[in-house]
Protein backbone atom coordinates (compact mmCIF):
# COMPACT_ATOMS: atom_id res chain seq x y z
CA UNK A 1 0.00 0.00 0.00
CA UNK A 2 1.26 3.47 -0.88
CA UNK A 3 0.00 6.78 0.49
CA UNK A 4 0.80 9.73 -1.79
CA UNK A 5 0.52 12.88 0.31
CA UNK A 6 0.95 15.22 -2.67
CA UNK A 7 -1.93 13.61 -4.58
CA UNK A 8 -3.97 12.86 -1.41
CA UNK A 9 -4.47 9.25 -2.51
CA UNK A 10 -4.05 5.75 -1.09
CA UNK A 11 -3.13 3.06 -3.60
CA UNK A 12 -3.84 -0.57 -2.64
CA UNK A 13 -1.97 -3.31 -4.51
CA UNK A 14 -2.43 -7.08 -4.73
CA UNK A 15 0.24 -9.13 -6.50
CA UNK A 16 1.79 -5.89 -7.79
CA UNK A 17 -1.50 -4.88 -9.45
CA UNK A 18 -3.36 -1.74 -8.42
CA UNK A 19 -6.76 -2.86 -7.10
CA UNK A 20 -8.13 0.18 -5.25
CA UNK A 21 -7.51 3.93 -5.18
CA UNK A 22 -8.93 6.07 -2.37
CA UNK A 23 -9.17 9.85 -2.03
CA UNK A 24 -7.91 10.91 1.40
CA UNK A 25 -7.25 13.88 3.63
CA UNK A 26 -3.91 13.66 5.35
CA UNK A 27 -2.45 15.96 7.98
CA UNK A 28 -2.26 19.70 7.66
CA UNK A 29 1.21 21.28 7.74
CA UNK A 30 2.90 17.97 6.83
CA UNK A 31 1.80 16.37 10.11
CA UNK A 32 1.29 12.87 8.63
CA UNK A 33 4.51 10.89 9.18
CA UNK A 34 6.42 9.70 6.12
CA UNK A 35 8.15 6.34 5.88
CA UNK A 36 7.57 2.61 6.12
CA UNK A 37 5.01 1.27 8.59
CA UNK A 38 2.85 -1.80 9.20
CA UNK A 39 -0.84 -2.09 10.00
CA UNK A 40 -1.11 -3.21 13.59
CA UNK A 41 -4.40 -2.54 15.34
CA UNK A 42 -7.99 -1.49 14.65
CA UNK A 43 -11.31 -0.58 16.16
CA UNK A 44 -14.89 0.27 15.31
CA UNK A 45 -15.13 3.83 16.70
CA UNK A 46 -13.12 6.34 18.72
CA UNK A 47 -13.82 9.78 20.10
CA UNK A 48 -11.29 12.39 21.23
CA UNK A 49 -12.96 14.78 23.68
CA UNK A 50 -10.06 17.22 23.47
CA UNK A 51 -10.52 17.66 19.72
CA UNK A 52 -14.30 17.25 19.83
CA UNK A 53 -14.32 14.64 17.09
CA UNK A 54 -13.65 10.99 16.41
CA UNK A 55 -13.87 8.49 13.57
CA UNK A 56 -15.27 5.15 12.56
CA UNK A 57 -13.53 2.06 11.17
CA UNK A 58 -10.08 3.06 12.43
CA UNK A 59 -6.92 1.15 11.56
CA UNK A 60 -3.57 2.09 13.09
CA UNK A 61 -0.10 1.63 11.75
CA UNK A 62 2.76 0.36 13.90
CA UNK A 63 5.58 2.80 14.49
CA UNK A 64 3.29 5.83 14.63
CA UNK A 65 0.43 7.08 16.76
CA UNK A 66 -1.65 7.78 13.68
CA UNK A 67 -4.66 6.09 12.11
CA UNK A 68 -6.53 5.55 8.89
CA UNK A 69 -10.19 6.27 9.70
CA UNK A 70 -13.47 7.58 8.33
CA UNK A 71 -14.18 11.26 7.93
CA UNK A 72 -14.65 12.74 11.41
CA UNK A 73 -17.63 11.99 13.61
CA UNK A 74 -19.09 13.55 16.67
CA UNK A 75 -19.23 11.40 19.83
CA UNK A 76 -21.46 8.67 18.34
CA UNK A 77 -20.73 6.12 15.64
CA UNK A 78 -22.13 7.31 12.30
CA UNK A 79 -22.68 10.93 13.36
CA UNK A 80 -20.43 12.34 10.63
CA UNK A 81 -19.38 15.98 10.49
CA UNK A 82 -20.42 17.05 6.97
CA UNK A 83 -18.10 20.07 6.82
CA UNK A 84 -15.11 17.83 7.56
CA UNK A 85 -16.22 15.18 5.06
CA UNK A 86 -16.27 17.83 2.34
CA UNK A 87 -12.52 18.34 2.84
CA UNK A 88 -11.55 14.96 1.35
CA UNK A 89 -8.80 15.46 -1.21
CA UNK A 90 -6.95 18.19 0.72
CA UNK A 91 -4.90 18.02 3.93
CA UNK A 92 -7.33 18.56 6.82
CA UNK A 93 -6.41 16.32 9.78
CA UNK A 94 -3.96 16.55 12.67
CA UNK A 95 -1.91 13.75 11.09
CA UNK A 96 -4.26 10.82 10.58
CA UNK A 97 -5.35 9.70 7.12
CA UNK A 98 -9.07 10.31 6.64
CA UNK A 99 -11.10 8.17 4.23
CA UNK A 100 -14.65 8.30 2.94
CA UNK A 101 -17.02 6.16 5.00
CA UNK A 102 -17.28 3.37 2.36
CA UNK A 103 -13.50 3.39 1.87
CA UNK A 104 -12.85 3.32 5.63
CA UNK A 105 -15.21 0.36 6.01
CA UNK A 106 -13.51 -1.46 3.11
CA UNK A 107 -10.06 -0.68 4.56
CA UNK A 108 -11.11 -1.87 8.04
CA UNK A 109 -12.57 -5.10 6.63
CA UNK A 110 -9.97 -6.00 4.00
CA UNK A 111 -6.53 -4.79 5.09
CA UNK A 112 -4.96 -7.37 7.43
CA UNK A 113 -2.63 -6.67 10.35
CA UNK A 114 0.97 -6.69 9.19
CA UNK A 115 0.24 -5.08 5.81
CA UNK A 116 3.11 -2.83 4.71
CA UNK A 117 2.32 0.88 4.38
CA UNK A 118 4.62 3.34 2.60
CA UNK A 119 3.80 7.02 3.07
CA UNK A 120 5.53 9.56 0.84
Amino acid sequence: MNVDLKKQRVYIYANNNLVYTMIVSSGMNNSTPKGDFRIGHRGYHFYNRTEGMGGDYWVGFIGAKYLFHSVPTRANFGDYIVEEAQKLGVPASHGCVRLSVPDANWFYTNIPDGTAVYIE
